[in-house]
């Protein structure tokens, strides 16, 4: 999918993704995930933009691999949302696997509690 142009890297991503529901609007929620970068300390690319829906983003970091991080707003019932927070890894090599396989419970917990606190921005209308 996003292989970083790399002949390299697995075709096929790993995954790592965690969510949350909260109540919050749906244009709330995209609000608070469309301003990720700048003055908040992230630097990824733009990868892909589909407004009110899905952010996607290129990890930008060095490491043995290339992967993205998605954010996904889903619309719910009584003005809830529900968030989730994808990453896609293609690992370079035994490395690369090692390094994502460390890293899988962090993420996991990280996903979590990143969707939730955005969540909780985006009902405080921050």
């Amino acid at each position: 999918m996003f292989r970083g142009f790399e002949r390299d890297n697995a075709y096929y991503a790993k995954r790592a993704s965690g969510h949350a529901v909260g109540k919050a609007s749906n244009a709330a929620v995209w609000q608070t995930v469309s301003t990720i970068g700048g003055d908040r300390g992230y630097y990824w690319t733009v990868l892909a933009l589909e407004p009110g829906r899905r952010l996607t983003l290129h990890f930008g970091m060095r490491a043995p691999g290339s992967g993205v991080l998605e954010f996904e707003i889903d619309p719910q019932a009584d003005d809830r949302t529900r968030l989730t927070v994808t990453a896609n890894w293609h690992p370079q090599g035994v490395w690369g696997l090692l390094y994502w396989y460390a890293m899988v419970p962090a993420h996991l917990f990280i996903f979590r509690a990143m969707s939730r606190a955005m969540l909780r921005h985006a009902a405080r209308g921050a």
